[in-house]
């Protein structure tokens, strides 16, 4: 389906005018898409297929549901053409030490603006910064109450997280994200070729239900029963006890439109999950 500009921007309550291809406009639409459009690893979770460009666009902007990164950032970048910016859609590598044999295929978009190179992410489960990351500074970035880097990466010889690697603080420990290369961002061909293997079959399948949404106020998360919200820098955290609250819960606080058809059946994937991972 063609992608339209004038269903996107009212699917995230904005006017054209409002996105001027400056920094300002770029941080504008970032925030105006990660509020307005849940990560959910709903689809993967109840084994359907995976969504192509044409059933993103009917189930996210025309269903009101969310999605994945790469359909997130796959929309995110459709509007970035259509509204004139300069950038380019970059895989980045997912993964710590302990699994790097096992790193992970992540769509993100680097925009280019008066010289400079800005990250956008909106579509990075629950670690990702809630605005853009300047690539060229390696000073901390305060980003939406996080703190953020972006680092040389002195492994990168071996090819696994790439040139620059995104960091976030927690506690006093720097933990790695993911990287970048910096050929990606230089040439799009390479970029091109990098986005097939969003769908490679060696990616792992989705175990967990995963929901998350940014707000004015704070974030929101659900990992399968477990919900904590976070409203102005106080937690609160439940266990969903039922179909009902769930479909509530789903509606609600993460605004997915959803059926009772389907919510039973997330319900029922997770009585099957083990209960350390259910709860």
């Amino acid at each position: 389906m063609t992608f339209d500009l004038c269903q996107y921007l009212s699917r995230l309550d904005l006017e054209a005018e409002a996105v001027p291809t400056t920094v300002e406009g770029l941080q504008h639409l970032l925030t105006a898409q990660m509020r307005a459009l849940p990560y959910e690893t709903i689809d993967g979770f109840l084994n359907a297929s995976d969504r192509d460009a044409a059933t993103a666009w009917q189930t996210i902007i025309q269903g009101g549901r969310g999605g994945q990164d790469e359909q997130l950032n796959g929309l995110f970048c459709k509007a970035l053409s259509a509204l004139g910016f300069a950038f380019l859609p970059v895989v980045a590598r997912v993964g710590v030490e302990q699994i790097r044999n096992r790193s992970q295929a992540h769509l993100v978009t680097v925009v280019s603006i008066d010289g400079q190179c800005w990250l956008a992410d909106s579509g990075f489960s629950a670690g990702a910064p809630f605005g853009l990351v300047n690539l060229v500074t390696r000073s901390p970035q305060y980003i939406g109450g996080d703190v953020f880097r972006v680092t040389t990466n002195s492994r990168s010889g071996d090819g696994w997280l790439g040139d620059l690697v995104l960091e976030r603080k927690c506690g006093e420990q720097w933990q790695a994200l993911y990287g970048i290369d910096h050929v990606a961002m230089r040439d799009p061909g390479s970029a091109a070729t990098q986005m097939q293997c969003m769908r490679r079959a060696t990616l792992p399948p989705v175990v967990d239900l995963d929901v998350n949404i940014t707000s004015a106020r704070g974030r929101a998360f659900l990992r399968n029963r477990e919900v904590s919200c976070l409203d102005r820098g106080v937690e609160t955290r439940w266990t969903v006890l039922s179909a009902p609250e769930m479909r509530s819960v789903l509606g609600d606080i993460f605004g997915l439109s959803l059926d009772m058809a389907t919510v039973d059946r997330i319900w029922r994937r997770l009585d099957g999950l083990p209960q350390s991972r259910a709860a």
